[in-house]
């Protein structure tokens, strides 16, 4: 009885400290007489305290069961909390997967001159008006009756660009245009359609997330930590092509590992080939900055081949495969880097090949100037289109040291690495580290620019698992057990949901 008396006191204690600063946050922004938001308020506190303790008093749970039963809640609270567009670029993700919806995998470029006079590369899709209308009413202050109202009309044709989104690959928005394709199929009303294409994202994102953490051999609460946070669940859950990108790269980043170390000395078989060289290809297509993911496939031991040539031969197949269709994409994206900003691409590559000592000064400055910002978002310090919510120091801070408890506390059954496998995946953390700062300087960063422009926290979570995978190679000891370790960092980012989804709920009073 006492050890429940004991267990209530602490949560509430944690729960009225952050419900204090969600409060203070709700009353800056002028929602503190919001019955809706202030029942939200209460409610989200009353179920996370109810929820953590319940947690607590279980005898043994594991990685899997906490991905469970509360990635799932804490997901649909998102998604209902998230107004529709307000999430990172979402108005412009929208576009092109009604694009894609019909069929365009690639978008055109035969009208684009309208946007940018005499170019002929410039992206542009012919789109139903009402398409547009409904985003349109989302920013002008329209009721969701409104939203809702707005009917398709496929004969009201009109022209918009699409400068950003065309040189993404047209897979990363499978799932949301085949959320699009279906809800079209019962309903004229394309907000339904905007949400159904939200809901494929989720369902295909925690697919990739479940084997990510069924087949990771260890570190599965890396997993659960980095997917927990807010800036990770607005991707899984807005219309972002960053959800397959991150859940691609857990997946991906798991399914090495699960073959290099649980099934080392089994042989590969051609099913697990395949299964690793389309997750290789999947991922190249998703962004170019990540391709030295699938240099993870170096990992795999040589008993799982026949020979050393065969190893040789079979990890240069799989690669190649992933490479070439990240070339073939490359070169049809290409086409389509139009001109909307000050300095071509062209001149700033020329510029980084006569003066790659210029460039890592730039690299290097650039960090020490938005260091601190990268981290703090990374960790989700800000969420929703044009960091609508900042979560300041509590919630990032909390994030940051549930990560490096999870990468300690992450030895059972972990083998011990090879100075070579070390080497392997550092080089790899590196590589997309310096690829995310050259692609953003290439595309973002004007001429005449101080610094790299365009970098967000965010761009790292696909190889967070490594970097903290990596520190946990230090030998800390925790005395704890790892219940305990899990029940802590479970019931933490539950009651950390007490300030995250009411201030992602107030995007909904933002006048853009």
């Amino acid at each position: 009885m006492k050890k429940n008396v004991k267990l209530y006191l602490i949560l509430f204690s944690v729960a009225a400290v952050l419900l204090s600063t969600t409060l203070y946050q709700i009353k800056l922004k002028g929602q503190d007489n919001n019955i809706i938001l202030s029942i939200i308020v209460i409610a989200i506190t009353v179920f996370a305290i109810i929820l953590s303790a319940r947690i607590w008093q279980e005898r043994k749970i594991d990685e899997m069961f906490a991905f469970k039963i509360l990635i799932p809640i804490i997901a649909i609270l998102f998604i209902m909390a998230m107004p529709i567009f307000r999430s990172h670029d979402e108005d412009a993700h929208w576009l092109r997967i009604y694009d894609i919806s019909l069929g365009n995998f690639l978008t055109s470029t035969e009208k684009g001159y309208i946007f940018q006079e005499g170019s002929n590369n410039y992206p542009a899709a012919e789109l139903p008006r009402s398409v547009s209308t409904i985003l349109d009413k989302s920013y002008d202050g329209s009721t969701t009756k409104e939203i809702f109202d707005v009917r398709l009309d496929e004969n009201d044709i009109v022209i918009y660009a699409m400068p950003t989104t065309a040189i993404y690959s047209p897979t990363q928005y499978f799932p949301q245009a085949l959320g699009v394709v279906l809800a079209r199929q019962i309903t004229d009303r394309p907000i339904i359609m905007a949400y159904a294409a939200r809901m494929m994202n989720i369902v295909f994102s925690f697919t990739a997330l479940y084997f990510a953490m069924k087949l990771m051999p260890f570190g599965k609460k890396i997993l659960f930590v980095i997917m927990s946070i807010p800036i990770a669940l607005e991707g899984f859950s807005s219309l972002s092509p960053d959800g397959m990108t991150i859940s691609l790269s857990f997946l991906f980043i798991a399914y090495v590992l699960h073959l290099s170390y649980e099934k080392k000395e089994e042989k590969l078989t051609w099913k697990q080939g395949i299964i690793l060289t389309v997750l290789g290809v999947l991922l190249a297509l998703c962004k170019i900055v990540y391709l030295p993911l699938i240099g993870l496939m170096l990992l795999l031991p040589k008993t799982k081949f026949n020979s050393r040539k065969s190893q040789v031969l079979t990890i240069i197949f799989m690669v190649g495969i992933a490479i070439l269709a990240n070339l073939t994409w490359l070169s049809i994206s290409t086409s389509y880097l139009a001109e909307y900003k000050e300095g071509r691409p062209v001149d700033q590559l020329e510029n980084l090949l006569s003066n790659p000592i210029e460039y890592l000064e730039m690299l290097v400055y650039s960090i020490d100037l938005y260091g601190a910002k990268y981290f703090l978002s990374m960790y989700g310090g800000e969420v929703g289109l044009n960091e609508y919510v900042i979560l300041n120091t509590i919630i990032p801070f909390l994030f940051f040291v549930l990560s490096i408890i999870s990468a300690f506390t992450s030895k059972e059954n972990r083998p011990q690495f090879t100075k070579f496998q070390n080497i392997i995946i550092l080089l790899i953390v590196l590589a997309i580290v310096g690829l995310i700062f050259t692609s953003l300087y290439l595309q973002w960063t004007k001429t005449d620019s101080e610094s790299i422009m365009g970098i967000q926290g965010r761009y790292f979570l696909p190889i967070l698992p490594l970097a903290l995978i990596l520190l946990g190679n230090l030998k800390v000891k925790i005395e704890y057990s790892e219940t305990t370790i899990l029940k802590l960092i479970t019931t933490t980012i539950f009651l950390m949901q007490i300030c995250i989804i009411p201030l992602v709920f107030c995007i909904r009073t933002t006048i853009v």
